[in-house]
């Protein structure tokens, strides 16, 4: 069975766990297994000890090397983007070569999200000095993720969704990416 690897903030969320398990579902009716980060029974991993946070890493970069297809979810997390675990699990991820797919229920570009938030929040006003540019490509990301995504053969799928309480448990965008990763391992198994 095709691994995919599940990249994204969800392991922060209160209900991760039911969130990451959903995902699976949504895998395994494809016919495709999905992997979460946490499927690692790795016992009580959040006591900020050196040793944890080499445990979370070590195996984290076992299950991404098992993957060759890997959906991250790039909707803004903590602020104007990606959340920097999962841009650097996306960028892992491409360098091994994993066939990458984003998704997003953000789908505002970069530039505007950071003119949005600079108002209320002091770090990115800082940061949007006039002496400081933003990228404004019309990119839902820093063009490294997007572009990195699309070199490694995958695409970003955007869907809108207005509540930010829905925002990291709406699966719309999620489930296109598993049907597109299906699609291409049924061509696959068809010409192989």
């Amino acid at each position: 069975m095709t691994r995919i690897y599940l990249a994204g903030p969800e392991v922060f969320l209160p209900d991760a766990l039911e969130v990451l398990e959903a995902k699976k579902r949504i895998c395994a009716e494809a016919g495709l297994e999905g992997v979460s980060p946490l499927d690692a029974a790795l016992g009580p991993v959040m006591d900020g000890t050196e040793e944890a946070a080499q445990a979370i890493f070590a195996a984290n970069r076992d299950a991404m090397t098992s993957c060759p297809f890997a959906i991250a979810n790039i909707t803004p997390f903590r602020g104007v983007s990606v959340d920097p675990g999962t841009a650097f699990e996306i960028g892992f991820l491409a360098a091994s070569g994993a066939v990458v797919f984003g998704y997003t229920t953000d789908p505002a570009s970069y530039r505007v999200r950071v003119e949005d938030h600079a108002p209320n929040n002091a770090a990115v006003r800082a940061h949007a000095h006039p002496h400081f540019t933003v990228e404004d490509f019309g990119l839902v990301e820093n063009l490294m993720v997007p572009l990195g995504i699309a070199e490694s053969g995958g695409t970003v799928i955007e869907h809108q969704v207005a509540e930010p309480e829905r925002r990291f448990r709406d699966l719309v965008a999620f489930s296109n990416c598993v049907a597109e990763i299906a699609r291409r391992v049924d061509l696959g198994d068809r010409v192989g």
